[in-house]
């Protein structure tokens, strides 16, 4: 149940928010482990030297080692997704299912009954002229908004606001 998850989140030339509430901000061109156990490896991309949030990468046995990676190249760009190297989500309203392994959605705005309304309420210390989570998800998107449901109750929502918000929910 949505009672016994928590988030974390990666947004921006990257800032994070960790599943304790914690706050940093790394800058640079990099990979970073968002979450990594023996059986699951979910990673972000950064790029250029301000660090934007580029895309994430998610594999491991919890997934039957089936890669999903969401990329964007440029900062503007076009968002792209691929389930084991083939493109998916090419149009907003399109869904992906593969059974046990991933439901995936993208949607012109938010659905309450699809996606976890707890995100619109996260809150950061930092202060931001792009708005909060709720502008992020709910007013801002012209990308679509993306969700990934993985198996162990892992999901991923993403917006492709201020470069990418890649909101991680998990037990």
């Amino acid at each position: 149940s949505l009672a016994d998850t928590g988030l974390c989140a990666i947004f921006g030339d990257p800032h994070f928010i960790t599943f304790d509430g914690a706050e940093t901000t790394t800058v640079g061109d990099m990979i970073q482990w968002l979450v990594k156990t023996s059986s699951i490896h979910i990673q972000g991309l950064s790029k250029a030297s301000e660090g934007f949030v580029a895309g994430f990468a998610a594999s491991g046995s919890f997934m039957g080692d089936h890669r999903l990676v969401l990329l964007r190249e440029e900062k503007e760009g076009p968002i792209k997704v691929t389930y084991d190297g083939v493109e998916i989500l090419q149009v907003a309203g399109s869904s992906f299912d593969v059974n046990g392994v991933v439901k995936a959605y993208r949607r012109n705005s938010w659905d309450s009954d699809l996606f976890d309304d707890r995100i619109l309420s996260m809150r950061t210390r930092m202060n931001f002229t792009l708005g909060d989570f709720e502008d992020r998800f709910k007013n801002l998107p012209t990308e679509g908004i993306y969700l990934f449901k993985l198996p162990n109750h892992i999901d991923i929502t993403v917006t492709g606001v201020d470069c990418l918000g890649v909101i991680i929910s998990m037990p």
